[in-house]
């Protein structure tokens, strides 16, 4: 979002438009209602309600434990498009982020902290240090390997100068220091940061940015970086050009060793509605000095709308993706997973699907789709991976009703990126609509929603209006059970790819192998953690499955120490 006059960009020329604005009439993905901005307005009135009591969901699936909706920041003021990240170095303290509006026209960005795993939150709707005026939102926040947090939002400004505010703080996200420009002289969308957050890279606590710049052509994907923690900020490096279609829907994350990737939607056209063609993609094993040329990694069709459809109850709903890497010990380390929605080639609705890379974004695998197989429509993917486990969560909003547009938000989760649980996370449902089609861009609903995990537990945050305000909601969501077969934490968790099970899809009779210790006994449970079958006694190597209803099974398997293996399988 900016604060600018109406735009249209076409081949790279830009154009003044006096029309009211509309995301059909630039591929720039604005809160602000700019035509609006400057002119007399009836005041803005919010209606609150009392919250609606919530209770956890019952479990959907195998393994994850849904927690009571927690409202984290309650206030009348709008919360939209929230991003949230755990201090790994104290996985109690939580931080989110939210565009807000605390008026007629008045933007700015909310700070919300946590210090007891999400129960409860302290912040602000506005943030500390900046200027109100200059606050353009599309908030990102992360923390350092020594527990730094950092966050940014685009600054506000004369068109084509606005540039991105970078904070830290160094008390978990309660008080944060007065902004300052990470770059200047930039048309900002989209910006995402983080930093190196494990200690032994040899670029631990760097902190790294990317955006889109609308004033590079038709759209350039740029980065830069601080090595000091924001004193100095590096010149901005030109992933990829914006002089043949654009690139938008940034997002940055770090390996094991300090590699450094960026992502993002690419577009072979600046044609509207601006769906998605291909992921972009770039990598960096220095740091963020240089960067490999940017490629598009793989195709997809994307399923962004405008204001002007009815998909979605005419909100404009993007196709950005999201990225995550694997930073535990566990047999997945260095694995990049990257979120994505797709259309699905029968009906084109919206399906989320994720693909995952293990030689740093050379190859990757064919794309899974993780979302419940009832949605109507699946969307606003986040990824993260637990640093701990090894467990890969997806977050995402869906259409899990036969007609209308109630909305629930999910969570997926998976050992192998392959096999994947889903479990309902809000504990009630809301309407998709715009927010305020008067206050804000037509069409805009936040652009984005998030989710944190570590040590078997994550929090997806998402914004809902089911007390007449759009708010910001998170929720635990724990992984303890089949499939995951998380032990104790000061326990090994036994790897999964030392287990094999074939052929898999299986239709009467499985193969097991086990390298380097001998079978004590199998279990096959049901998708609901039900026990389906055991087998205690006998040859463990080949057993019969026949008999057993089609669907998706996890193998656990418990070695002669003790310990547990799984795999996913499927039954035909």
């Amino acid at each position: 979002m900016k604060k600018i006059h109406s735009v249209v960009y076409l081949g790279g020329m830009m154009l003044l438009s006096i029309s009211t604005f509309s995301q059909s009439g630039s591929p720039i993905s604005l809160q602000r209602r700019l035509d609006k901005h400057d002119q007399k307005s009836s005041l803005f009135t919010q209606k609150p309600s009392p919250t609606i009591p919530t209770k956890p969901n019952a479990s959907l699936t195998a393994g994850i434990t849904d927690g009571a909706d927690v409202h984290i920041f309650p206030s009348s003021n709008v919360q939209a498009e929230v991003t949230v990240e755990i201090n790994k170095s104290n996985p109690q303290n939580l931080l989110a982020s939210a565009n807000t509006l605390l008026g007629p026209f008045a933007y700015n960005q909310g700070f919300y902290s946590s210090s007891d795993g999400g129960l409860t939150w302290a912040g602000a709707d506005a943030l500390q240090g900046i200027s109100a005026s200059t606050i353009d939102g599309d908030p990102s926040v992360s923390f350092g390997a020594d527990g730094t947090a950092y966050m940014t939002t685009i600054s506000g400004g004369s068109f084509g100068t606005n540039g991105y505010w970078f904070q830290k703080s160094v008390n978990g996200g309660l008080n944060w220091t007065a902004g300052v420009k990470g770059v200047s002289n930039a048309n900002l969308d989209k910006q995402m940061n983080t930093s190196d957050n494990i200690a032994t890279s040899p670029f631990a606590n760097n902190f790294y940015n990317t955006w889109t710049d609308f004033n590079s052509g038709n759209g350039a994907v740029d980065f830069n970086r601080s090595t000091d923690k924001g004193t100095t900020f590096s010149t901005k490096i030109v992933l990829r050009s914006g002089a043949v279609g654009f690139g938008q829907g940034t997002n940055v994350q770090t390996g094991p060793n300090g590699e450094v990737y960026v992502c993002w939607a690419d577009h072979t056209a600046v044609v509207s509605p601006y769906k998605a063609t291909g992921m972009g993609f770039a990598s960096s094993m220095n740091g963020g000095v240089s960067f490999t040329p940017a490629s598009v990694i793989f195709p997809y069709s994307g399923t962004r709308v405008d204001n002007t459809s009815s998909t979605y109850n005419f909100t404009r709903v993007n196709d950005f993706p999201s990225m995550a890497v694997d930073k535990s010990a566990k047999s997945h380390k260095g694995r990049i997973y990257i979120a994505y929605p797709e259309a699905n080639a029968v009906d084109q609705h919206s399906e989320i699907k994720v693909r995952f890379s293990d030689n740093k974004g050379v190859t990757w695998s064919a794309g899974t789709v993780v979302n419940i197989p009832n949605a109507r429509q699946s969307f606003f993917p986040w990824i993260t991976v637990d640093d701990k486990y090894g467990i890969v969560w997806v977050v995402y909003y869906a259409f899990d009703q036969a007609t209308g547009y109630a909305t629930n938000t999910y969570v997926a989760a998976s050992l192998n990126g392959t096999t994947w649980f889903n479990q309902k996370a809000s504990d009630v449902s809301h309407i998709t609509a715009p927010i305020d089609n008067t206050n804000f861009a037509a069409g805009y609903a936040g652009d984005y929603i998030g989710i944190a995990a570590y040590n078997g537990v994550a929090h997806p945050t998402w914004m809902d209006n089911r007390n007449g305000t759009w708010q910001v909601y998170t929720s635990t969501e724990s992984a303890h059970t089949a499939p995951f077969n998380l032990l104790q934490e000061d326990a090994p968790v036994a790897q999964s790819s030392v287990l094999k099970v074939q052929p898999n899809p299986v239709n009467n009779v499985m193969h097991l192998s086990l390298s380097g210790t001998n079978m004590q006994s199998v279990k096959l449970f049901y998708p609901n953690g039900i026990l389906a079958k055991q087998w205690n006694t006998g040859d463990l190597t080949t057993l019969s499955v026949a008999g057993l209803k089609s669907g998706v099974y996890t193998v656990s398997v418990t070695d002669n120490k003790g310990k547990i293996y799984s795999q996913g399988i499927i039954v035909q």
